[in-house]
């Protein structure tokens, strides 16, 4: 069973760019039959948790792990993007296995912030692309940019250079490598994606199967693995990288949601997962207007939608949110029923469009957002006032309104079914990540995370969301029914997603998918 790794303090190990000749960075001194770099092995993964230094330059490269000839991790900025090269050499060709991946156009992976990273290297497989698989802050990256020559045979061994972290054995200094590094972990063989993913919340364990060496780096470089006792050492004994302690940032700042469904962490089971709470008075709006508002940091979709919030199961509708994905580009519906029928005339619902990779009906107008760690916020604000089913839905992204009028979006539906004039107030459960237990399903599962969710019995002004929707708000705002931070509190011996609110609408994690991060959009100090 996998486990958080208890009792070690928070914090993290600096590596700097010191001198032309030498750097403070760490290595393993044995060469080889160490599980680092092993005769006859075909597969390999290594995970860990890297935050570049503020001050490291731009379009230059920071070598993270490598192992002389063997293999090599390199982070590369350039310009606003960040890139992961991999250099890893095989015995059955002359030419490396060369791996590229970098962000979209113009978006980053927060260069100032931590990242977790997961690269495993499969030489079973014959295909370039089918070897290599990167994850970075639970995201699968694409192969379209690997480049050189399919891997074959074994990983090749280098018995003169060892192991290092943030440099090289050689003590080039070619690649300053001004970083912090935590949780630093290397087996032998491929892991699945799903724990590739995991790994960006949970630790590694003790005799977890295929763990040659794990490195927490919190409070010393000593190996916990429990298997080789490869404890790291300065590269240069005059250089002596830093131990950070208590840097660690705050482990429960928002949820976050996956789509697998064979977790194997913890005591919880594989399958749905989602937060929820039992019908209650606050999600009821009956007449009224009402205002639902989230940070949403995209996930991967298995399916052409996912639930990413609703009070709706077993035909049974109060409203919901749901995220789109179609070769149109990225949206959301919003919608309501006044009956809990999902269509027709007892329906009002609206398409909003607001991310594109092409400009059918979406234009360069759109903002572009990948499936990556970017962090968007979203408010849905519902007028029963409004005469047109277009105009009772109002759709917000990072506080500005999305109209085709505006120009800050080139395609807004125009509203289907009818106005309607009341919620229905169902007796299903208030949801994120799925639907009601009665209805929810594996399929739609949102895979992301979320923070910041509010639920307000009113109608939001577009000048209270703009003003707001960066920064904390008081629990006893006028109109707020519900407040989900994305921390959680012990209510009756379960761990729960903490309601801020006085109304204590405590979520109840079901799966083992539904998790705390440090992650937050405007929290990462």
């Amino acid at each position: 069973m996998t486990m958080f790794h208890a009792g070690l303090p928070d914090g993290s190990v600096s590596t700097d760019y010191v001198t032309t000749s030498q750097h403070k960075y760490l290595r393993v001194d044995h060469a080889t039959s160490n599980g680092l770099n092993d005769a006859s092995v075909t597969g390999m993964t290594w995970s860990y948790h890297f935050k570049p230094h503020p001050t490291t330059a731009l379009n230059t490269w920071t070598l993270q792990i490598s192992k002389g000839s063997g293999y090599a991790i390199y982070w590369y900025t350039v310009g606003s993007e960040q890139r992961i090269y991999t250099y890893f050499y095989s015995d059955g060709h002359a030419y490396g296995t060369h791996g590229y991946w970098q962000t979209g156009q113009g978006q980053t992976w927060n260069p100032g912030g931590w990242h977790h990273i997961a690269i495993s290297w499969d030489l079973s497989e014959s295909a370039l692309a089918d070897e290599l698989v990167c994850v970075v802050d639970g995201v699968v990256l694409s192969n379209a940019a690997a480049t050189g020559a399919a891997g074959s045979g074994n990983v090749k061994v280098d018995s003169a250079n060892g192991f290092c972290i943030g440099g090289h054995d050689s003590g080039s200094n070619t690649y300053p490598h001004d970083a912090e590094y935590k949780h630093v972990a290397v087996y032998k063989g491929v892991l699945s994606t799903d724990r590739m993913k995991e790994l960006m919340y949970v630790n590694p364990y003790p005799g977890e199967e295929g763990l040659q060496s794990y490195w927490p780096l919190t409070c010393d470089f000593k190996d916990y693995a429990g298997r080789h006792n490869n404890d790291l050492e300065p590269k240069y004994s005059s250089y002596v990288p830093t131990i950070n302690k208590g840097k660690k940032p705050s482990a429960e700042r928002s949820l976050t949601f996956s789509e697998a469904t064979t977790f194997t962490s913890g005591t919880g089971s594989g399958g749905i997962n989602a937060a929820r709470h039992a019908d209650d008075s606050a999600f009821e709006f009956g007449s009224g207007d009402f205002t639902v508002e989230l940070w949403w940091c995209n996930g991967q979709m298995d399916s052409n939608f996912n639930q990413v919030l609703c009070k709706f199961g077993s035909s049974d509708m109060a409203f919901g949110i749901r995220d789109y994905t179609y070769s149109y580009g990225r949206y959301w519906r919003v919608g309501v029923s006044s009956d809990g029928t999902f269509a027709g005339s007892n329906h009002s619902f609206k398409y909003q469009y607001w991310s594109s990779t092409v400009t059918n009906n979406v234009t360069s107008a759109t903002t572009y957002r990948t499936e990556s760690s970017v962090w968007t916020h979203f408010a849905w604000v519902y007028d029963v006032s409004q005469a047109t089913t277009k105009l009772q839905h109002g759709l917000y992204m990072d506080g500005v309104l999305l109209t085709t009028a505006s120009g800050n979006v080139s395609y807004e539906h125009g509203g289907l079914g009818a106005v309607q004039s009341s919620v229905n107030n169902n007796a299903k459960q208030f949801t994120l990540g799925n639907f009601d237990t009665s209805t929810d399903t594996a399929t739609n599962q949102v895979d992301g995370r979320m923070c910041e969710v509010r639920l307000w019995n009113v109608a939001r002004t577009t000048a209270q969301i703009a003003d707001n929707y960066n920064k904390d708000i008081a629990p006893d705002s006028s109109g707020l029914v519900a407040y989900y931070k994305g921390d959680s509190i012990v209510d009756g011996g379960v761990k729960k997603v903490k309601d801020h609110t006085s109304n204590a609408n405590h979520l109840t994690r079901d799966g083992d998918g539904v998790r705390f991060s440090p992650h937050h959009p405007f929290h990462n100090g």
